[in-house]
């Protein structure tokens, strides 16, 4: 059973890790954007 469990948090881990990768730079663009809309929209 906590072998199971060891391999499902690993699984969750990696998931996460990956979906921060991913994320993590599409975010920023859009922050990044979003900032340079409103200072030039002042």
């Amino acid at each position: 059973m906590r072998c199971h469990l060891f391999a499902l948090e690993a699984l969750l881990h990696a998931h996460i890790d990956r979906e921060e990768r991913f994320l993590m730079p599409l975010l920023a663009d859009a922050r990044a954007d979003g900032a340079g809309k409103t200072a030039s929209a002042t």
